[in-house]
């Protein structure tokens, strides 16, 4: 799966950013490269329209992806770095584990970083999930991380 592509990703019932559209800057496997996201709701909200994620390090073989986001993502934070790591538990079966460091400024509170962080790292594991139950059905076998 290219990092890229969030077509799996889904808003459920939780709360957090409304995405609108996702694309890549850069050519494909280089990095590092930028995903450029669009958030409908994010001007209301006071933070940037656009958020850039750049990807600093991905390693197919392990299930590595680190990257990071200072742009203003969420208001109040700075030095955002995060990391997903899978991790196969049984031919069928894996273990996400998301984990993200950043820096609150003067300008904001733990509370409202997690407040938009939490439901965000929801939507990504409950997407992944269903995408790769999807993915497994479709090839009627076992699907791999990817």
């Amino acid at each position: 799966m290219d990092w890229g592509d969030i077509s799996w990703f889904h808003h459920g019932d939780n709360e957090g950013p409304a995405l609108a559209q996702s694309f890549l800057e850069g050519e494909p496997d280089a990095i590092p490269r930028t995903r450029v996201m669009t958030r409908d709701n994010a001007v209301d909200a006071g933070l940037p329209f656009e958020n850039r994620e750049v990807l600093i390090l991905a390693d197919k073989k392990s299930y590595r992806l680190y990257y990071d986001a200072n742009d203003g993502m969420i208001g109040g934070i700075r030095n955002y770095l995060a990391s997903w790591t899978l991790d196969p538990l049984t031919s069928e079966s894996c273990q996400m584990t998301i984990q993200s460091m950043y820096d609150v400024d003067e300008n904001g509170t733990v509370e409202v970083a997690k407040g938009w962080l939490d439901p965000v790292y929801v939507m990504i594991v409950d997407g992944l999930d269903k995408h790769m139950i999807k993915t497994r059905a479709a090839s009627g076998a076992a699907a791999a991380p990817s």
